[in-house]
């Protein structure tokens, strides 16, 4: 992956600034991922909500994306108890369990472009790692066949309990792969656990689509 670009917020006020919050949709859409230095602190991440709701303002980016009924813009990415003393459903996140690849919202209906994370305190025991792929290389390991199968919504996608908003919703139907409508650029869902083919086609592309993310 080549370098990623980079930004530094000097203060709060930064997330005001109209020339700061062009910086950062300029890096978006042009390298799809962007790194933001605070020089100050910001537990609360008053910073961050105030750079959604700009790019919303002024650059035309949809409205976040709530996690589920109870829960906002935010989520906690950090392991939990609660769920084993409630018995209430815990996110992958929320655990120590190794994440595999995967897409953020990727049982919505229209899967959000961009995710933010704050890092809010390094990980001391060796942990925390982050990997990125960049979608267009992953495009070049997969057959134009395999590519068209992959675009069509012939996949069920679970929505996990704890992102459920609709208690009598429990999948969608869905493709794969996308195309966004800013740019053509492909954009692509995935989270193996929760993703079912449901055709012999399907299924062929899907495995192919595994064997070239491995």
């Amino acid at each position: 992956m080549p370098d990623i670009p980079s930004v530094t917020a000097r203060e709060m006020l930064d997330s005001q600034r109209r020339s700061h919050v062009g910086d950062i949709h300029h890096h978006l859409r042009t390298s799809g991922i962007l790194k933001i230095r605070l020089q100050f602190p910001d537990d609360d991440s008053q910073y961050l909500e105030r750079i959604i709701l700009n790019l919303c303002a002024h650059h035309g980016h949809g409205p976040p994306t709530r996690h589920s009924a109870s829960r906002g813009w935010f989520w906690d990415v950090r392991p939990s108890s609660a769920g084993l003393e409630t018995r209430v459903p815990l996110a992958v996140s929320e655990t120590m369990q190794e994440f595999q690849w995967h897409t953020d919202c990727s049982y919505e209906s229209a899967p959000p472009k961009y995710f933010a994370l704050q890092v809010l305190q390094p990980d001391r025991y060796g942990g925390g790692t982050l990997s990125l792929m960049t979608i267009a290389k992953l495009a070049h390991h997969l057959s134009p066949a395999v590519q068209k199968a992959l675009f069509e919504p012939e996949f069920k996608i679970k929505i996990p309990p704890e992102f459920s908003k609709q208690p009598d919703q429990q999948h969608i139907m869905g493709s794969i792969l996308g195309l966004d409508k800013m740019d053509n650029s492909l954009v692509v869902r995935f989270r193996e656990d929760l993703i079912e083919p449901m055709n012999p086609r399907a299924a062929a592309a899907y495995e192919e689509l595994k064997v070239a993310l491995n």
